[in-house]
């Protein structure tokens, strides 16, 4: 087990996107639950690499949320006039991958100097 606390919240929220990317994909639209399964284990798989601290895992990480969130914005209508759709599943996968950039990237930063 790892003692950096920056891997392990890495990793936590690695697991709870690939979940909620899932769980969405089946609350809200099942003909693209091919691509949320594929795109969990690419997440599980990179979690895995972070568990074993292996420094370019951090910023697979770092550039999967961002995709994520990009995908997000550009094809799941995130910006919209309604201030609840800011609720939707879109914004609530949008907040781990935001937790997931600052983790990785301080954690990349702890494997880097340590």
């Amino acid at each position: 087990m790892t003692s950096s606390p920056s891997v392990q919240g890495t990793v936590f929220w690695l697991i709870v996107s690939a979940i909620l990317i899932v769980g969405s994909s089946i609350a809200i639209d099942m003909t693209m639950l091919a691509a949320a399964i594929v795109t969990a284990a690419v997440y599980l798989i990179v979690g895995f690499f972070s568990w074993k601290e292996k420094r370019w895992s951090f910023i697979a990480a770092i550039l999967l949320a961002l995709f994520t969130i990009a995908g997000n914005v550009v094809f799941s209508g995130f910006i919209t006039t309604d201030a609840f759709e800011i609720l939707s599943s879109s914004g609530f996968i949008m907040i781990p991958q935001l937790l997931l950039i600052f983790y990785s990237f301080r954690a990349y930063t702890d494997v880097k100097t340590g």
